[in-house]
């Protein structure tokens, strides 16, 4: 999840071998020690672990009437929203200092807001999901700014994603069986809130700042290339598409006669495939970047298919189990899809907000589609969205015009240092 948000960016990344370490030079490398590094690992993590968790406190919000069923997806939208401009605002504008008082403020913001959570009902709840999400986006920045400037952001990351689905898997199990049944919505929103807090009592081991990776840096901000920005459209689509269909994960199965608990259960069992999916995704990293998301599209259209069409529990279990597993495989081949298509770097360097605001468009659009006694149409919103994800992948790699090859070559060539640049 994200992975996760995810997330998705940070992940996709350091996977495909194309981070910090492959796209920077070596002076963009900092020396953190392990205490620094431990404590804004561990600050992502708790911040990123909301977008996973969606659908387990917001379908409890909606069956006690605090929020309507069309609410659900513009409360993720709106939450996503704020992190995705949190990260576009503070990756283009911010510069990356006195990062400590800047982690403690976005945690106070945030423990207010999942506070303000419990007690709100319908608009305020939109309201406070919104401020969350953009206190998330800004300790999502600081997060990838570590993760930009380390030696080895591989390494990182696979502690990262490990972290985070041990911790959603975790969670959701807790929800599910404990906190939910017994106290409701608000004790999940007081679960987060006390994680956030966990992450504002570990500021203090975070570093006081980051090395700028350039003179640039937090003063300008340059668009990628035509075809780089339809790349981006596809990333966003294509998480746009996960994300419809996951926050009606729970709604889906009450309208198929399946019980909450089964739901919640179903949907821990389907976190713990995050992990193989991002196991997979490392063991066959040199798969071709645009087999891999064909092949993901296409599997997750079939895992919508499965709970869509399917009639007991386990043909639910398993198309939320495919889709969930192929929501980690994915972004991992993103990265590497959107340099060739984008060999300025620049619509990689966007990726995260792409994925981020794509997370908030899904639920959005999917909101406009269900109604309140009929949550199937998300399905179709959901299966829409990852076919125009396709369409335009194939846009953007089938039809490469020569000249773009041959500007990508000289590029290259010049960079390196060729006499015939």
């Amino acid at each position: 999840m994200a992975q996760q948000a995810s997330p998705g960016a940070a992940t996709a990344a350091v996977r495909s071998g194309t981070g910090a370490q492959g796209s920077e030079p070596h002076s963009a490398v900092q020396s953190f020690s392990r205490t620094q590094m431990a404590t804004v690992l561990l600050i992502g993590v708790l911040s990123s672990l909301v977008v996973v968790l969606q659908p387990l406190v917001l379908g409890p919000l909606a069956a006690e009437g605090r929020l309507t069923v069309q609410e659900i997806g513009r409360t993720a939208m709106l939450e996503m929203l704020g992190m995705a401009i949190a990260v576009a605002v503070s990756g283009a504008f911010f510069r990356p200092r006195r990062l400590r008082s800047i982690i403690l403020a976005a945690v106070v913001v945030s423990v207010l807001a999942n506070g303000a959570t419990i007690i709100a009902q319908h608009e305020m709840i939109l309201a406070a999901r919104l401020i969350n999400g953009l206190t998330v986006g800004v300790l999502l920045w600081v997060w990838t700014g570590l993760l930009t400037r380390v030696e080895l952001p591989a390494r990182l990351l696979a502690i990262f994603l490990t972290l985070q689905s041990a911790g959603a898997l975790a969670l959701s199990s807790v929800f599910s069986a404990f906190v939910i049944p017994r106290i409701g919505a608000s004790g999940g929103y007081a679960c987060l809130a006390i994680a956030s807090a966990i992450a504002g009592l570990l500021a203090v081991g975070a570093p006081s700042e980051y090395r700028a990776h350039g003179p640039e840096e937090g003063k300008r901000f340059q668009l990628p290339s035509g075809r780089g920005l339809a790349g981006l459209l596809a990333v966003l689509l294509h998480q746009a598409g996960i994300m419809a269909f996951w926050v009606y994960v729970l709604p889906l199965g009450r309208e198929k006669g399946l019980s909450d608990s089964f739901v919640g259960v179903a949907v821990s069992v389907s976190l713990a495939s995050q992990i193989a999916g991002g196991l997979c995704a490392a063991v066959f990293a040199r798969l071709n970047a645009k087999v891999a998301l064909y092949g993901s599209l296409a599997g997750s259209i079939a895992g919508l298919v499965l709970v869509g069409m399917g009639t007991g529990h386990v043909s639910f279990v398993a198309g939320l189990i495919t889709i969930v597993f192929l929501w980690m495989f994915a972004p991992a081949y993103q990265m590497p899809y959107l340099l060739e298509v984008d060999a300025s770097r620049r619509a990689a360097m966007q990726m995260i907000t792409a994925q981020l605001l794509g997370l908030s468009l899904g639920p959005a659009l999917a909101s406009f589609a269900v109604q309140s006694d009929h949550v199937s149409p998300a399905i179709w919103a959901s299966g829409g969205l990852y076919a125009a994800a396709a369409l335009l992948i194939f846009a953007t790699t089938a039809l490469r015009a020569p000249a773009f090859q041959q500007d990508a070559l000289h590029g290259q060539a010049k960079k390196a240092g060729s006499p015939n640049a």
